[in-house]
């Protein structure tokens, strides 16, 4: 399969070299890619069979719209089967060297936010984090997360509900299918 991540769209053009090289020297793995009009793509190459599959599943939607499809999806359907995984996305008119906005709507250099990125990433636990979030998207349970979560509950919410609705009532009212229509139980 001839790979994308070294080709640009017909209209597109290549990203600056010292810009990529820069962006290398920071992660080795990191592709910026040009996916038409003004944007940029930034991301980094990792395979993985969750991204072939979401890459498969892209692709396969995008072949059922048939002449609707959106070539900036299939060109991310055909990056996440490479392994791509985007980091952020920038528009901008000029050059992706000088000042971009990116998706979220801040005004700065592609190279500063990926290095500011990886930073974080690397020592604020990020990494640790997106591999767990990974693990429990994979379909791997964490049964610590909701043994803990249903403790939380009990050790807080649920004594909060006892001592608000339950404790010193003396008269319960059941209706339905606990006791009848008007049921009503006293205790004591």
């Amino acid at each position: 399969m001839k790979s994308l991540l070294r080709t640009q769209p017909a209209e597109g053009r290549a990203a600056p070299a010292l810009l990529v090289a820069a962006l290398k020297g920071i992660d080795a793995s990191a592709e910026l890619i040009h996916v038409g009009g003004g944007h940029w793509w930034l991301g980094v190459v990792s395979p993985s069979d969750m991204r072939e599959q979401q890459g498969e599943v892209i692709l396969a939607h995008e072949r059922e719209r048939g002449h609707e499809s959106n070539p900036r999806n299939v060109m991310l359907g055909e990056l996440l089967r490479e392994g791509y995984a985007r980091v952020n996305g920038y528009t901008t008119d000029g050059d992706p060297a000088d000042d971009v906005t990116d998706y979220d709507g801040h005004l700065v250099k592609i190279l500063e936010d990926f290095r500011e990125r990886d930073y974080w990433y690397n020592h604020d636990g990020g990494k640790a984090k997106m591999l767990e979030r990974l693990r429990i998207s994979a379909g791997e349970g964490d049964e610590n997360a909701t043994r803990a979560l249903s403790l939380d509950y009990a050790i807080n919410e649920g004594r909060s509900h006892f001592r608000r609705e339950v404790k010193d009532r003396k008269v319960f009212g059941f209706g339905g299918m606990s006791g009848g229509a008007g049921r009503i139980i006293t205790l004591g």
